[in-house]
């Protein structure tokens, strides 16, 4: 199965380190972004990926062209002239003639070890039902500690940043079944155009994934990402 990597955002809040470089290729953790996903493929068997890439898509290709014995698997660069959003990069990457067949989408900021193997798998069940994409669905937690009260608003204790109950994300990482690419727009983000129209529909499945995962999309994220896989190492 293919597998296509949203990386055409500007990364902002990463300024400074996104001034020359796309969020995809900041460092976390001792390596690129992108070098965390291409790594995360190669265990589940992903041997061609497309990289939908805008802003600073020069410092892909040289990334690309200097690291490229180290990438296990064929990558294509569909670049996009002007910014398309999500949608309409998954879009311009078809009609490149970049996709063929069903494919995974992930975020070019995440940085995972989820199973995306049983991800997979449990696209090609539901897609037998009738669903044409599944999302990978993660527990939200509270960016703030929580204070545990009783009914008097007395302070029993603190929890620091915990589980949300029944709170479920969209983890950015899905499987799509080739036909969803006549359903974007040329231009428009997926999240906006095309999940509500398969729920609404019926067509668009969750998978609660377990494992590490987290988003990179502040400084302070890389701060903590790089904490959190310095321990995973030790």
């Amino acid at each position: 199965m293919q597998a296509l990597v949203l990386a055409g955002g500007k990364g902002l809040r990463l300024r400074p380190l996104t001034e020359n470089v796309p969020k995809c290729l900041v460092d976390v953790g001792g390596k690129p972004i992108l070098m965390h996903i291409f790594g995360w493929f190669a265990k589940h068997g992903i041997d061609e990926v497309v990289l939908a890439v805008g802003y600073k898509h020069e410092a892909v290709s040289d990334f690309l062209r200097v690291h490229g014995d180290e990438i296990p698997m064929r990558v294509a660069l569909s670049v996009e002239d002007t910014p398309l959003g999500t949608g309409g990069g998954i879009k311009n990457a078809a009609r490149r003639g970049l996709i063929k067949g069903d494919f995974v989408v992930v975020n070019g900021d995440v940085i995972t070890d989820a199973d995306l193997s049983y991800m997979i798998k449990a696209f090609y069940e539901k897609k037998a039902q009738g669903v044409k994409a599944v999302m990978a669905l993660r527990k939200e937690r509270s960016p703030y500690g929580v204070a545990l009260v009783d009914g008097n608003l007395i302070i029993h204790s603190f929890e620091e940043k915990p589980e949300l109950q029944d709170v479920w994300i969209n983890a950015g990482i899905y499987v799509m079944a080739s036909d969803v690419v006549n359903m974007l727009p040329d231009s428009g983000d997926i999240e906006k155009c095309l999940f509500p129209k398969l729920a609404w529909e019926h067509k668009l499945a969750g998978i609660k994934i377990n494992g590490y995962w987290r988003s990179v999309d502040s400084l302070k994220d890389i701060e903590e990402v790089n904490g959190e896989l310095k321990r995973a190492e030790s």
